[in-house]
């Protein structure tokens, strides 16, 4: 492809204003007024008119990119916010389901209606997408398959279980909300380099939402709740935040001034609610970072980076100590993390504390289970798939798991994409994550994207549509690059 081509594609400059100047505004308001009713429905209806006017317009590129930064910058959870009711464009819902949740499938139905040839067009625009998205989409429609059949055979007495056809219902639309995003994807794609670009602003100005909302949470002091402990108030896309102080290396242009705010931003999340995915991010980056300059031999870097480090540890290491000794949420997951990777210890599995334990129990528990039902092994379990503590080790934990999962030692609900991936799609599942896996160690020097991307998936698929907005858009572009450098068609771009 030659330049010119992929100029005449590329957004005007206001395009990457408007996402930032939206993004900021959208991202401090939800954190302001996410427990003001009247505010928030107020907000809600002017991002319902905006897409509504761009699908009007028929401009499903912008449609798609600003429903992405609505979505990932609206607050999602009560429990991270700490009242019993929160609001915004992820938690207004209309005849049950969530109000963003309809606007999505009108979209897909509208692309569907408006532009059926393009879904198969994608092939020949980036086969990874492509392929990625129909797997993807065969193993969510044989899940259900499975899962039926599960019932049917009143597997692990599931029939018995209290509202187990709820539960259904609730992880089937938990798996349905990343595949509706996987065909507006495949759709998009045959855009190519044009839906790209505008797909990149999108992505950074949410990022660059996310710190903002931590600075006006910090600043206004309307904070949220993790536990018992008080943090500061964002939406879960702030698990993401780090990567952005990995951009310059991948030669992704930001400014000056935003880089130095999202590493503040990236600090005061650390130093006031740290979840242990967060710190798991911050190490990823760091090992990241230090990788790619190794790699480009960049020495002077690493070594401006560590004289940078020791002067920040020389004058401000003491303050840095005393924030992060009184942040009982940082120890908090410290802790976990410590006991999790101490596994010389004698009894190091029974003793560790009981987030990871149960992680680690799950995955366990589930080869267990195929050990002892084998037929289930290659498919899965599908939706709804239950499995046994085999081991007996399973700690009570009254947030991990219904009372009456506990109660029956029958437990659906699993954490981590790996473990969801094994129990309901079996093999098949697990051979799809280490595919993801094996591109991200193929080519994560080439797209930063792709390691955001199947990052997300590698933990967080079927979570929070908010995450897998960012996530899976994230995985598509780093899938589409990995195609475009292929066909020795990729040119360097701002982003």
């Amino acid at each position: 492809m030659k330049r010119a081509c992929i100029l005449k594609h590329m957004p005007f400059p206001l395009i990457w204003k408007e996402y930032i100047f939206v993004a900021s505004i959208v991202a401090i308001l939800n954190v302001l007024f996410c427990r003001n009713y009247l505010i928030s429905i107020g907000i809600t209806l002017i991002e319902i008119l905006i897409l509504m006017f761009l699908l009007l317009k028929n401009n499903v590129i912008n449609f798609y990119c600003f429903y992405s930064i609505f979505s990932a910058l609206s607050m999602e959870f009560e429990f991270y916010v700490g009242t019993d009711e929160v609001y915004g464009f992820r938690k207004f819902d209309f005849c049950g389901i969530n109000i963003s949740v309809w606007i999505l499938l009108i979209f897909v139905c509208f692309l569907i209606i408006t532009r059926g040839y393009r879904f198969f067009k994608a092939k020949y625009v980036s086969r990874h997408v492509y392929y990625f998205c129909v797997i993807l989409f065969s193993l969510f429609w044989l899940s259900i398959v499975t899962g039926v059949v599960g019932v049917l055979c009143n597997d692990n007495d599931i029939i018995y279980l209290e509202n187990f056809k709820y539960k259904f219902i609730l992880e089937l639309y938990g798996l349905m909300l990343p595949n509706l995003v996987s065909i507006c994807l495949v759709f998009l794609v045959s855009y190519k380099q044009k839906f790209i670009a505008h797909l990149k602003y999108a992505l950074i100005s949410i990022l660059w939402g996310i710190a903002l909302q931590i600075f006006t949470s910090f600043l206004f002091r309307v904070y949220g709740m993790y536990g018992s402990n008080l943090t500061l108030l964002s939406s879960t896309v702030i698990i993401l935040l780090p990567f952005i102080l990995i951009f310059p290396y991948y030669e992704i242009n930001i400014s000056k001034t935003m880089l130095a705010l999202s590493f503040l931003g990236v600090f005061l999340n650390l130093a006031y609610s740290a979840s242990g995915k967060y710190i798991l991010t911050l190490c990823l980056v760091g090992f990241l970072l230090i990788f790619v300059l190794i790699k480009n031999k960049k020495y002077l870097n690493i070594c401006i980076l560590v004289f940078f480090g020791i002067i920040i540890l020389i004058f401000l290491g003491e303050q840095i100590k005393n924030v992060l000794e009184n942040n009982d949420l940082f120890k908090e997951k410290l802790n976990q993390v410590i006991s999790m990777l101490t596994f010389w210890k004698e009894n190091w599995l029974r003793d560790m504390m009981p987030s990871p334990q149960i992680r680690i129990l799950e995955v366990m528990n589930t080869l267990l289970e195929y050990e002892s039902k084998p037929w289930f092994l290659l498919l899965g379990k599908g939706i709804n798939g239950s499995f046994s503590d085999h081991m007996e080790l399973m700690k009570f934990v009254s947030d991990a798991y219904t009372n009456e999962e506990w109660a029956n030692n029958l437990f659906i609900g699993v954490h981590g994409t790996f473990t969801k991936l094994l129990l309901v799609n079996g093999l098949l599942g697990v051979l799809l994550y280490l595919y993801t896996l094996f591109l991200l160690f193929k080519y994560w020097r080439q797209s930063i994207w792709l390691v955001i991307g199947v990052y997300w998936f590698s933990l967080f698929y079927g979570y929070s549509l908010s995450l897998t907005m960012i996530g899976f858009s994230s995985l598509m572009i780093g899938l589409y690059d990995i195609d475009l450098k292929r066909n020795d068609s990729y040119e360097n771009i701002v982003c």
